[in-house]
């Protein structure tokens, strides 16, 4: 059973990427859709999907595989299902190919990896977690690479352990499934950047 650690810092604590939706400077995606909206706004990435739906939104931070790395963020359930997912994404190449550490409002967790269009999960999904804040409330997720190893926390909560996956690309954001609401906030990346291409 995973013990609750707080993660490791990354060594030097670089940040290669900070948004924290003041404006929308880094051009995240938007929709004007009322039923799945996507927008920057009162200091939050509002974000939405449509019953039956899978969105993501991604900016490119080319992270080195070879280093440590930290990611994180915090998200807030505003409205919605209880028992489909939401959470960061990394690694994205396209919608075929990501990673994903992802929560419901009912407690359950998720550590996946979508490749080549087929779903692998890391850690059993059925369990409800303690961790997480349940209804429409506040988490705090991490990602944490060090070494061969990688560390996933709900409010700073240890909830897996596992070893590292190479990533598949460079895209780095947020996942929603299947009529949720939600707003991102404080999306953090800690590491070193890739010099040319992913």
């Amino acid at each position: 059973m995973p013990v609750a650690t707080a993660a490791p810092p990354v060594p030097d604590n670089r940040v290669i990427f900070l948004d924290r939706f003041v404006d929308n400077q880094n051009n995240w995606y938007r929709s004007q859709d009322p039923s799945a909206p996507a927008r920057v706004e009162n200091g939050h990435y509002l974000f939405g999907s449509n019953a039956g739906g899978f969105r993501f939104a991604t900016m490119p931070v080319p992270l080195d595989q070879d280093r440590d790395f930290r990611i994180q963020c915090t998200v807030t359930k505003i409205s919605g299902t209880e028992d489909f997912f939401y959470g960061l994404i990394w690694g994205l190449l396209n919608g075929d190919n990501f990673f994903n550490l992802a929560i419901t409002a009912s407690g359950h967790v998720a550590v996946t990896r979508k490749k080549d269009g087929r779903f692998s999960d890391f850690m059993d999904t059925s369990r409800v977690h303690s961790a997480v804040r349940q209804g429409n409330s506040a988490n705090h997720l991490l990602v944490s690479k060090s070494g061969d190893r990688l560390r996933f926390f709900v409010n700073e909560r240890e909830i897996h352990e596992m070893p590292f996956e190479p990533l598949l690309g460079p895209g780095i954001g947020f996942v929603v499934y299947h009529n949720i609401l939600l707003t991102f906030d404080d999306l953090r990346v800690e590491g070193v950047r890739l010099e040319g291409r992913f």
